[in-house]
């Protein structure tokens, strides 16, 4: 018994974090507490290790009927890679898609660079899609994502019984997990940018990415990607980018304008209304890309 309720212990400190329980806030709110809950809590307190992995739990609407609870890593570099962490771009490109719903109804959608999957599991929750295909490349971040993607887009069922497949056994295309949330066909992805071609990629109405322009070694496999998957005259792609650097920034856009894609960006008015609590000294700047020819 007592194995049980330990394990229950650190299951619920990973899910929920401590400071919510504060005898602090419950008494602000007018709740009486009790002597077993401080004692409780200081036996909690005083056994908690320093986690590397914490969720993050956002809601997304006045009414607290749709919430998104996220596994990630507290740190901003983990496990060699960024993407563990949830970044200020995805969450304004995520608003950006709630915002957008009408234009992105029935529609089918690839990101790239998922990270832990906020921008596509908002917009799947929100918006009437015909699919969503999220993906990255990197083992940990893929791990997590699938995670990610089970907790908050399937049923109690499909979390026992959901299509994934491991590394060893992956399909032809590199798909990792197939579920479908309400209508909307959702997968995770394996893709590396420099796999992205006309005949491995299917067409798609949209491309998404959020927060993927801070490397400019790696600017030409993105751009490249970006330029094969816009080769379909109907697909446009959506990205978004948190601005550390300017000359970075212009970088891309420059290399961007080599691969003959047309860049606008979008003007985000700063009084609409957003369904995160973007920080207000953080810039980002969203831009929508097509084909020249079109």
């Amino acid at each position: 018994m007592d194995d049980c309720l330990k394990r229950l212990e650190r299951r619920f400190l990973n899910m929920y974090p401590l400071k919510l329980l504060s005898p602090d806030v419950l008494e602000s709110e007018g709740i009486e507490v009790c002597d077993e809950l401080y004692e409780n809590l200081c036996n909690l307190l005083s056994n908690q290790k320093e986690q590397d992995t914490v969720f993050k739990h956002y809601i997304l609407d006045d009414t607290s009927s749709t919430c998104i609870s996220l596994k990630e890593s507290r740190n901003i570099i983990s496990q060699g890679t960024t993407g563990l962490h949830s970044w200020q771009a995805a969450q304004a490109l995520a608003d950006w898609c709630v915002s957008h719903s009408e234009e992105l109804r029935d529609k089918e959608i690839l990101e790239l660079g998922s990270g832990v999957g906020l921008t596509g599991i908002t917009t799947v929750l929100c918006c009437e899609l015909q699919s969503y295909s999220f993906s990255d490349c990197h083992a940990a971040v893929l791990s997590t994502l699938c995670e990610n993607v089970l907790l908050n887009l399937s049923t109690p069922n499909e979390k026992d019984c959901h299509r994934f497949v491991d590394n060893v056994t992956k399909t032809m295309d590199n798909t990792l997990l197939r579920i479908k949330h309400k209508n909307t066909d959702v997968a995770v992805m394996n893709l590396p940018w420099a796999d992205v071609t006309k005949n491995t990629v299917p067409e798609v109405d949209f491309v998404l990415a959020a927060d993927v322009v801070y490397d400019t070694s790696t600017f030409t496999e993105l751009c490249q990607a970006l330029k094969n998957l816009l080769h379909y005259q109907k697909t446009v792609a959506i990205i978004a980018c948190t601005v550390r650097d300017q000359n970075t920034l212009q970088q891309f856009l420059l290399t961007l304008a080599q691969y003959e894609i047309k860049i606008v960006q979008i003007d985000v008015p700063s009084s609409r209304p957003t369904h995160f609590l973007l920080p207000q000294d953080v810039l980002v700047n969203i831009y929508r890309l097509q084909s020249s020819g079109q």
